[in-house]
């Protein structure tokens, strides 16, 4: 067999395929590049090994997962203690490895948690409880019966909390650092959750919802090693709960941008490079559509794609009617299965890092990061996430993104089942609305979703 196995083709550069390109598209390549609104890209159509310098990305991928997988873990929201129960076990035996528990509507005691978790062991299998309850209080309820070795944590961001709603809390963070110390030792329990959806779901871009998570992370570590804890604890107990969207590419380069920021705030306080980032994520309902509603389910199925390749260590996947209904039994297993499949079928949790070595996702990743930390820095010189909230800019800057996003609506950007190929608008239950800004002071930061908005301003 002759080992010059495309001998009989002639080597080819990136122009030779620019020319192709405008052969068959019948425009020049420089018009690709535009967006919809006729408007350059910062990041071309393609790439190849000729503009591509390994040595400029090693720092990226050193940062990026060193074990392949994650954890399906869906949200179940307290109704009944023994009926939610009943339902995390049934999703525990079918697929589900971990479990969100919202009960931010309830205040938690002994018996509660008793019949709540009854014969769900937290030492195996993760449990995280979305409270805003005494940190200290929810530790000791979770380790009740299970000795200190538990699985888990608080699924509760108070400075995220207190940008939507601008209800005060304590800054020192006393209860927060003293559970950070009790849980020293407990490997795999993460009190402290910093989260991006405040941001991501107002309508900002990556490279925004990156700087306020990094500008969020460093309010913690501050307060916290003013208040005696070493960095390295901090972030030990710390995990990054992240939106990710439908922009499949985007959202890929978006977390594996986020490891290498990580990375970089973890350097400038002194920690070693070999403790990487906890990174949930969590499928975006800005992008969700009420008025077919069935579109979310592929919408889910992109985003999670994006979430499993980026790199998260958690998944949870909403059902596709949970922004605006109750969910059924069908609508929560539909989404715990798109990570089942994804999981046993499409064999991408046996791979470090998939996107490595994608000259665009290598390329792109870089360009956010960069971009982010440059808007991380400007916030820094500001004073900090606290003084640029209250200045209102972390507020203009995201309602210029949110306005870009509603402009592509009304011209030719195809969102089926939003502004285009819907539903007899008659058969639209209902139609849900945005959180209202609060005017008093300085602003809140809404949570947004542009289906609600076609509907609410088309109809």
């Amino acid at each position: 067999m002759d080992k010059k196995l495309f001998s009989d083709f002639i080597p080819s550069d990136k122009s030779v395929w620019q020319r192709q390109v405008e052969i068959e598209t019948k425009k020049p390549f420089s018009e690709l590049n535009k967006d919809r609104n006729g408007e350059y890209r910062k990041i071309a159509p393609y790439y190849s090994i000729e503009e591509y310098d390994a040595n400029c990305f090693k720092q990226l991928h050193a940062a990026q997962k060193k074990n392949p997988g994650w954890l399906n873990m869906p949200e179940i929201k307290i109704r009944d203690f023994s009926l939610t129960n009943t339902k995390i076990q049934e999703a525990l035996r079918a697929g589900a490895q971990g479990v969100l528990i919202d009960a931010a509507a309830q205040q938690l005691n002994v018996p509660d948690c008793t019949r709540l978790l009854h014969q769900i062991r937290n030492t195996d299998t993760p449990v995280f409880i979305k409270t805003a309850q005494n940190p200290n209080q929810v530790f000791g309820l979770l380790s009740n019966h299970s000795g200190y070795q538990i699985k888990g944590g608080i699924a509760y961001d108070y400075l995220a909390n207190w940008m939507r709603t601008l209800q005060p809390f304590d800054q020192n963070l006393t209860d927060l650092g003293a559970v950070c110390k009790e849980t020293e030792s407990v490997k795999q329990f993460f009190p402290i959750m910093v989260e991006s959806h405040i941001f991501h779901n107002a309508g900002a871009t990556p490279e925004q919802e990156l700087a306020y998570l990094l500008g969020s992370l460093v309010f913690y570590l501050d307060k916290l090693t003013d208040a005696g804890l070493s960095a390295d604890l901090i972030l030990k107990k710390t995990f990054l709960s992240v939106s990710v969207g439908t922009e499949y590419l985007t959202e890929i380069a978006k977390l594996r941008a986020l490891r290498l920021l990580y990375n970089r705030i973890a350097a400038a306080y002194g920690v070693e490079d070999d403790l990487p980032p906890y990174v949930h994520a969590s499928i975006s309902s800005l992008y969700t559509s009420e008025s077919s509603p069935y579109t979310n389910i592929l919408r889910a199925t992109s985003s999670a794609m994006s979430a499993v390749i980026g790199g998260c260590d958690l998944l949870t996947i909403p059902a596709f009617d949970q922004s605006f209904s109750d969910t059924n039994e069908f609508s929560e297993r539909i989404a715990r299965n798109i990570s089942s499949i994804l999981l046993h079928e499409s064999y991408i949790n046996q791979v470090i890092d998939p996107a490595a070595g994608s000259y665009y996702i290598d390329i792109q990743s870089k360009q956010i990061a960069d971009a982010a930390w440059q808007l991380f820095l400007a916030l820094e010189a500001q004073g900090g996430i606290i003084t640029y909230f209250q200045s209102g800019y972390i507020q203009d800057q995201i309602e210029v993104s949110w306005q870009v996003k509603k402009e592509l609506l009304r011209k030719d950007y195809v969102m089926v089942g939003v502004n285009k190929y819907r539903e007899d608008p008659q058969n639209i239950s209902k139609i849900t609305k945005e959180n209202d800004l609060i005017k008093t002071g300085y602003r809140n930061l809404p949570n947004r979703n542009l289906s609600t908005y076609w509907n609410t301003h088309q109809q």
